[in-house]
């Protein structure tokens, strides 16, 4: 969820594998380089934007084998648990769902593991005051619930062995 601790998270990790002599890199939220108007976070076309931006940071790791380790901050499973929740939510509708979910399959195969972090509302205004376009006391509820569905990360086929939850509260 926002301001749950993912960006800093990444970057603990990222130096605790280069002192671990890990080859390791970190991808970076691709938010901050949507081309469209902010405004989209609001709508589904951000998530599918921020899903194929992470889809292709995934390849072009693979293909160049520049890491052995790949840390995605905000990658293809956040952005498919946020097109679950516009489809829950805000009538995203299925077969849109299920049509960029599919052309993801290929890639959530490559993740090995998943940390979700989640924090409460009141711990994500008081490390973002004033939160964000979509970070607010009536969505973010919301938000927390569709994140604790594990059914999301069957859903696309990822080892629930490989999710681990983690609530930075």
């Amino acid at each position: 969820t926002p301001a749950a601790g993912k960006t800093t998270l990444a970057n603990r990790l990222y130096h605790f594998f280069q002192a671990c002599n890990v080859d390791c890199e970190v991808a970076p939220e691709p938010a901050g380089r949507y081309p469209g108007d902010l405004s989209d976070k609001l709508r589904p076309s951000f998530n599918q934007w921020t899903l194929s931006e992470s889809v292709s940071r995934m390849e072009d790791y693979r293909s160049n084998r520049r890491a052995e380790v790949v840390i995605l901050d905000r990658g293809v499973v956040d952005s498919l648990y946020w097109l679950n929740w516009f489809k829950d939510a805000m009538g995203f509708n299925e077969q849109s769902y299920r049509s960029h979910v599919v052309d993801s399959f290929v890639y959530v195969k490559m993740v090995r593991k998943v940390i979700l972090l989640t924090c409460s509302f009141d711990v994500a205004e008081r490390r973002r005051p004033g939160g964000g376009r979509i970070m607010n006391s009536k969505v973010y509820p919301q938000l927390l619930s569709n994140y604790n569905k594990k059914y999301v990360a069957s859903d696309i086929g990822l080892d629930l062995s490989s999710f681990f939850g983690l609530d930075t509260t």
